[in-house]
Parts: C-alpha cells; structure tokens; sequence
C-alpha cells in the first residue's frame, strides 16, 4: 500500500471551517514549511499566527498567547484570552468544488497519478487499484473501532469469511464522549470509505451474517460491475449504516465500504450543532470517493 506524496514546495491549502453562532475561519495551511497559519475570520480580522508546541494537534498562537488556533482533523476552535471564541468548527466538506491548487504527485512503485481535478491520488500497486480524495482527507492503512462501527476487514463478516484490511478515508469524524449535557448534536458521528480484499470469492457475494433478507443491486464503477449490498443497524441511540460494493477481479474479493456510524441521542440541554444536512454531506461525499476507484491492471 503507497499513499501519493506531494512535491510542490508552493503549495498552500485553504480550508473554510464552519463554526456555532454562524461564525467562520478561512485558514491557510502551508503544508511544506508548517511554521504558520493564516486566518480570516467572519468578524472580518485577519491574523497570521506562527506554529506553536503542542502535545496534541496542531497549535498556532501570537505572543503570549492572546489568539491560539487549535486544528485537529476536520475540526478546530479559536481562544482568545480565557474565552473560546470560535467554537465547534468543522471543515467544509465539498468534493465537487475545485481545490486552491492542483499539486504534482510523485511516488515509489507506483505510476504518477497527477491531480489535475482539484482531488489528491492513492495508489496500490499491490492490488493494483487507484481512488481519488479530496485535499482535506487523510488515508490511513488500518480502521479505527468506533461505538458500533468495528474495526473488522469489512462490516459484518463472519468468522469464516476473513480478509485484509487495505486503506480507508475518513471524511469526518467526531466524537465527544458519553455525556450529553452541554455537548452539540451529535455526540459523535464518522463517515468514511473502507476498502478490503479477501481470497475467499467464494464468499464475496454472501449476504451478510445476521441478514435474511438484504438489499442487493448491481453497480457499474468505471466499466467494473460491483454488487452492492446495503446494510443498516441500530440499538441504544447508536447506528450503523452504509454500502457494502464487492467485486471479484484477479481472484480476490475486493470491497469498498460506505460507512457512516454515530449517535441519534439529543435532549433539551444539547446545542444544535450539526445539522442532518450536514451530516449526509460528509456520507454523499464518501459515496463520491468510490465513485473515482479504477482497477489499474
């Protein structure tokens, strides 16, 4: 598994994160030579903080500290002072809109997959297959257990039916514990794409194990005919939900995973957060990764 490295020494990457009370941070990253951020906040200040010593995160402060940013992931809040005044900020997550820069791609092993759309590459040239992301998503080659979401090769696999875990993308994740009181909707929630490969084809196209009946189409990704199974569960204000796509291609069972899991659980003392809108924005963004997958060979 290779994951694309990008060579621009120019590059910056913008993001627009939005934030409670309908506030706003456009902030430029420079991923090269990370010394600095700058911001443009709603309230119209714009402000250059240098990189700061964190123990978790990314911390960018001015002079004793009287403006800190802290980025973590998709998410990020600004303090000034003793107040937090920019709260609950999370990235805009549109995979349609073009990038502030197309970078140069290079990597080992791998042939260049230039990002002329806007989107970065992945590449793997041991199972020889390519997907495309957008610049504020991060690969990584393991899956992370969270609440009902397993960390399994692929969702609902028996113990029969085994494979190897490749690569996933999560698009967004967020997760605030168990207490509700004062917290925004949701507790917690993550969308993101998962992609497994197993030898056993003679399982590939089972239905999954505790189904009787499961939805199940043909999908056609890029001239390969993937079968996609849809499965949905949910218990103690807590789901799980998504698509399942399977193909078999070099005798081996590959799957793509379009996953979104998190907590329904909201009463009178929670901030309205994040709106359902918003929330299937970041899921449709993932169905908009799988739709770039292409078998190289």
């Amino acid at each position: 598994m290779y994951l694309l490295i990008q060579k621009d020494t120019t590059q910056k990457n913008i993001f627009t994160f939005s934030c409670q009370d309908n506030k706003s941070i456009t902030a430029i990253f420079y991923p090269i030579d990370d010394t600095r951020v700058d911001l443009t906040l709603s309230d119209g200040r714009k402000i250059s903080l240098p990189r700061a010593i964190s123990a978790s995160g990314a911390r960018y402060a001015n002079a004793n500290d009287e403006v800190v940013f802290w980025n973590k992931g998709d998410t990020a809040f600004i303090t000034e002072g003793t107040s937090t005044t920019y709260v609950g900020c999370v990235i805009k997550t549109n995979l349609d809109q073009q990038a502030t820069t197309t970078p140069t791609v290079t990597t080992t092993k791998t042939k260049t997959v230039p990002a002329v759309d806007g989107l970065y590459g992945y590449a793997n040239s041991e199972y020889n297959f390519t997907l495309r992301f957008p610049p504020n998503v991060t690969p990584q080659n393991y899956f992370t257990t969270f609440y009902n979401l397993a960390s399994n090769w692929r969702v609902n696999a028996s113990q029969v039916n085994q494979g190897k875990i490749i690569v996933s993308f999560p698009v967004f994740r967020i997760d605030q514990g168990g207490v509700a009181t004062g917290k925004s909707y949701p507790l917690n929630y993550v969308a993101e794409l998962r992609v497994g490969i197993s030898p056993n084809v003679k399982e590939c196209y089972a239905i999954d194990t505790g189904y009787t009946s499961q939805k199940i189409t043909n999908v056609i990704i890029n001239g390969v005919t993937f079968k996609r199974f849809s499965f949905q569960e949910a218990g103690m204000m807590k789901y799980l939900q998504g698509e399942s796509y399977r193909t078999i291609h070099n005798n081996m069972c590959y799957v793509l995973e379009q996953i979104k899991s998190g907590s329904s659980y909201k009463d009178e003392t929670m901030k309205p957060g994040l709106s359902q809108a918003t929330l299937d924005g970041y899921y449709n963004t993932v169905g908009k990764i799988v739709e770039t997958f292409r078998f190289t060979k």
